[in-house]
Formats: structure tokens, C-alpha cells, sequence
């Protein structure tokens, strides 16, 4: 299916309050609150990149575009497990809408940096956390792999 015209860069409103990524994207700054911005990927390629995406990619979009700010707050919430306060401590680096679907909606990634670099990630299914251990661990093999080839 044909994409909008998406740009690999998607402003989040729903974001205030968490902080804002360094240059380089590596770090965030603690100080600093974010603009709302955020990369936008489709299987690790920028949205900007593709000239079209499968109907469930685009379906993933659309619901996180009218639904962003339930988004935030269901990962908000999981990540108050593990941080105090997760929007004083950490930033979204980039969302990743996976090839993976389930009733029409792909599976989304999102991926937050803290000061020290230290990523994590939460996948959702609309506005649903998903615990999967496979997941993780594929992302830790991947950047393993980034690291040491």
C-alpha cells in the first residue's frame, strides 16, 4: 500500500515531560525535556525511505497517530516498574513498527535511552505491553552483533 508522505522524523505531543535525545542520539540529556520528536522505522528502515509498506504497517501508524497518548501512558506506566520516574530518566530514541501482525496491526517497538546510553525497549500490540522474552533477546543479539563484527 502507497504511504503518506512520512518523514522518518514523528512529532509525539504525548512525550512532554520525557527527555530530549543528545546530537548523536547515543544518550539523553537529563536537563533538557524533549521537543517531541522521534525517528519513525518500518522493520528498521526509515519510514522516509519506503515507497510503500504492508496494510498492517500502515494500520500500526494510523492507530498510534489517534491513540498516542494512551501509547504513552501505558509505557509510562510499565516503565515506572523498573525507573522512578521514567520521563525524568529516559527518551524515546526511535519507534520500529515490526513485520509482525496480529488482527490487522503490526507489533511495535519502542526504544528509550537513559544518560549512560542504556537502551530499552517495549513492544506493544495497540496499546497492549507485550512481555516476550524472544523479543528481547533478539535485540540483544542484534546489538551484540552491531558491536563486535
Amino acid at each position: 500500500m502507497q504511504t503518506r508522505d512520512y518523514d522518518c522524523y514523528i512529532l509525539i505531543e504525548a512525550l512532554k515531560g520525557f527527555r530530549l535525545l543528545n546530537e548523536d542520539f547515543t544518550a539523553v540529556i537529563p536537563a533538557q525535556e524533549t521537543n517531541g520528536y522521534t525517528n519513525l522505522y518500518a522493520n528498521s528502515i526509515a519510514v522516509s525511505f519506503l515507497h510503500d509498506m504492508e496494510d498492517e504497517q500502515l494500520n500500526a501508524i494510523h492507530f498510534f497517530e489517534d491513540h498516542q497518548k494512551t501509547i504513552i501512558d501505558t509505557i509510562s506506566a510499565h516503565l515506572s516498574k523498573t525507573f522512578k520516574d521514567p520521563k525524568k530518566e529516559l527518551g524515546l530514541d526511535c519507534i520500529n513498527i515490526l513485520n509482525e501482525h496480529k488482527d490487522g496491526i503490526c507489533y511495535v517497538a519502542y526504544r528509550f535511552l537513559d544518560a549512560s546510553g542504556n537502551k530499552f525497549y517495549v513492544k506493544l500490540h495497540k496499546n497492549k505491553v507485550i512481555n516476550n522474552r524472544n523479543f528481547f533477546l533478539r535485540f540483544l543479539n542484534k546489538i551484540y552483533n552491531t558491536i563486535y563484527s
